[in-house]
């Protein structure tokens, strides 16, 4: 996923209902492409596809800035940067072949979020400020049918980030 950079203030943000965001920055690495599959006598299955990082993510407001959210599991700022999932790896069947590799996963990017308003949340389970990094997961390794023997592997999973909080 690309940079996501939200600057916002000085003004007013209401918001009503359940889920409602006053402000919601997110970035997120594209999904490896699964492989192929094989099912003649002798072949291999191709690899599943690598995935993308998930892009840096910055939120800043301004002082005089004012965020309320008045819904259930509303957040006054969410920022959030996810890295993508490996493609899963191709299948073999009825061959003298093998399965192949699952993709690798894409880390999260660096999360930061600087507030300098206010953020008032009046709805059950709601946060004023919340922010994650979270790394995908590897793609599953292919399946072996009536074959001779089995190669294939999960690709590996990644990593999040740094998240930063400045409150002021």
């Amino acid at each position: 996923g690309g940079a996501v950079s939200v600057k916002y203030g000085p003004s007013s943000i209401v918001t009503n209902g359940t889920r409602s965001d006053g402000i919601f920055a997110s970035s997120v690495g594209g999904f490896g492409g699964n492989a192929g599959s094989c099912d003649v006598a002798i072949c291999g299955g191709s690899g599943g596809g690598n995935s993308a990082i998930g892009g840096e993510v910055s939120v800043y407001t301004e002082a005089g800035a004012s965020i309320t959210v008045n819904g259930k599991f509303s957040k006054g700022i969410r920022a959030a940067s996810l890295g993508g999932f490996g493609g899963n790896g191709g299948d073999s069947y009825f061959s003298a072949g093998y399965a192949s590799n699952g993709g690798s996963a894409g880390d999260g990017g660096q999360v930061s979020v600087t507030n300098n308003g206010a953020i008032t949340t009046k709805g059950i389970n709601g946060d004023a400020i919340f922010a994650q990094s979270v790394g995908g997961g590897g793609g599953d390794g292919g399946d072996t049918g009536i074959s001779l023997f089995s190669l294939g592997g999960g690709g590996s999973h990644s990593a999040g980030r740094c998240v930063v909080y400045s409150l002021r």
